[in-house]
């Protein structure tokens, strides 16, 4: 194609003359030289692009201008200039002034620093606090707690998952779920079950409430470190009363004026009736000092059992604590470990003529060999009664093998006595009756490996078998030495408690049990009542 001259440019309507080249064979859009053509119905110009570049040099320049004009203004016209800033003193800075005006700092010559001027700061003293006022005690509040978190169990739920769930501490879930009583019933977790979590500011577990049924709640809660649990009523709340009282005229004329029940004075009296005899014995000037759990339910108190108690007879000090041994079994036992229930065993149930066969090797009539004889045998008439040696349960009625027709009797969780060779036991006992002491059991016979008639009698001991005629009764029974630490460590907190008692005078006390007891807060508790904030707040203060 041809160049072409015209006087009017027709795509851009300007004189300008544009030379073109079209080639036929090239597909449009096309370039023309300077600019960029496209032909769609028609033949028209592309809008030139803009160029960025030069626009964006062309505005800083401009930003820069405006900047370099208003600073010198702004410098000395504002609040927040260095030299204002520092102190004014003609010692420390100098100041210089530039051509331009602006204030500048002059530091190439040290000067020295003026020495500060003492400040007549008030000496503190003590004039001004007040001394601690029992009689309008003033409380801080407890260290806050989260919000109860109230869960309900869902299908596949475990406690472990609700903990991961809400970010509860699960250092303390394993020790929970340790708990030998409760670790069943927190295992197995049912659809729709109600849980509900306390925590405090620190994440730590307080208290957990899991809905057991219609009435009864499992309750697990802190004290200190360690995590204990209860079975109990719905709503119920647990209190620890603390009760010390002098004798003037009459114990239980002592008991009624500090508020102890006459159920409570009995339960007093049982736990020591073998040392003390309360119809007797007591006399003006004995203390008593008793703890133990009482129950609140929508307004009405129900008495649990005594946790220590101790009580002063002529100057001697008689105490008690209560603990769960590892067999599961609950006594009283005084500080050292001994048990103070005493068990009364007859050394011989039977009316012998002799003894055929005492306790330790021997040779056996039958056998006719040497072995270790684990009781001792009194030789009787045929048909004579033999009674309970103690207070018991039956645990085993029927045949033994070579001892023949045999009766056990269980007298505790770690006593027994087995009576052999029986011709006969008693018409209508059977297995789990109860009997008493000197209470026919059976007659006298030949049943089983025996040679004659007579009575095999025996004495077992925590496992281990006991001679009957060295055995001193009553009996009382200690804790197993590879235990004494641990009941040490269990009951070190109730006699700490029980010497707190010991400072006071004649009072009652009921406080939340995961509170410390202090003299402070039973003075307090007399004063404010119990169902104040002495349950719910701690104190700030103690007594030295």
């Amino acid at each position: 194609m041809k160049f072409s001259r015209k006087n009017v440019n027709p795509l851009i309507g300007s004189e300008q003359q544009i030379k073109c080249v079209f080639n036929p064979h090239r597909s449009f859009p096309f370039k023309i030289k300077g600019h960029d053509c496209n032909i769609e119905y028609g033949l028209y110009l592309k809008p030139k692009k803009m160029n960025y570049w030069l626009s964006s040099k062309i505005v800083m320049m401009m930003l820069v201008t405006i900047i370099a004009t208003m600073l010198p203004f702004w410098w000395l016209n504002s609040d927040a200039s260095i030299e204002e800033s520092l102190p004014t003193s003609k010692n420390i800075l100098l100041k210089t002034t530039n051509t331009l005006g602006i204030n500048k700092l002059n530091l190439s010559v040290p000067t020295p620093v003026e020495k500060v001027e003492k400040l007549d700061l008030p000496i503190p003293t003590t004039a001004g606090i007040k001394e601690l006022d029992l009689s309008n005690p003033e409380f801080l509040p407890k260290l806050p707690s989260l919000p109860w978190l109230h869960i309900t169990v869902k299908p596949g739920d475990t406690l472990s998952r609700i903990f991961a769930r809400y970010r509860l501490n699960t250092k303390q879930l394993y020790k929970i779920i340790k708990l030998p009583k409760y670790a069943h019933k927190l295992r197995q977790l049912h659809i729709n079950q109600e849980l509900h979590v306390k925590q405090d500011i620190n994440r730590n577990i307080e208290d957990i409430i899991l809905i057991l049924n219609k009435t009864n709640e499992l309750h697990i809660y802190r004290i200190d470190k360690e995590f204990k649990g209860e079975i109990r009523r719905i709503g119920v709340h647990t209190e620890r009363v603390f009760v010390r009282g002098i004798v003037e005229n009459s114990l239980s004329e002592a008991a009624k004026k500090i508020g102890l029940s006459e159920t409570m004075l009995s339960n007093l009296a049982e736990v020591f009736q073998w040392d003390i005899d309360f119809d007797r014995q007591v006399q003006p000037g004995d203390q008593f000092n008793v703890i133990y759990e009482q129950f609140r339910l929508e307004g009405d108190i129900e008495e649990g059992d005594i946790l220590a108690a101790e009580f002063v007879n002529k100057g001697q000090v008689y105490q008690a604590l209560r603990y769960t041994s590892h067999s599961g079994s609950t006594e009283y036992y005084t500080p050292t470990g001994d048990s103070l229930r005493k068990i009364s065993i007859l050394n011989a149930p039977v009316q012998y003529k002799r003894i055929s066969s005492y306790f330790g090797d021997r040779k056996h009539p039958v056998l006719n060999r040497v072995h270790f004889h684990t009781g001792i045998d009194y030789a009787a008439p045929w048909g004579r009664p033999i009674v309970a040696a103690g207070e018991g349960t039956i645990k085993f009625l029927g045949r033994k093998g070579g001892y023949g027709k045999t009766i056990v009797l269980q007298h505790n969780t770690r006593l027994r006595t087995l009576y052999a060779h029986l011709w006969k036991f008693t018409e209508e006992l059977k297995i789990g009756d109860e009997v008493a002491q000197g209470q026919i059991i059976g007659y006298v016979g030949q049943s089983g490996r025996a040679t004659g008639p007579h009575l095999h009698y025996e004495i077992l001991f925590d496992g281990e078998y006991q001679d009957p005629h060295l055995i001193n009764s009553p009996i009382s029974m200690p804790i197993p030495e590879k235990y004494q630490a641990y009941f040490f460590k269990k009951t070190q907190k109730l006699m700490t408690q029980l010497d707190t008692l010991k400072s006071l005078k004649p009072t009652k006390v009921a406080q939340d049990p995961r509170l410390q007891f202090t003299p402070t807060t039973a003075k307090l508790a007399q004063i404010v009542p119990v169902e104040s904030a002495l349950m719910q707040h701690s104190i700030p203060y103690s007594e030295k």
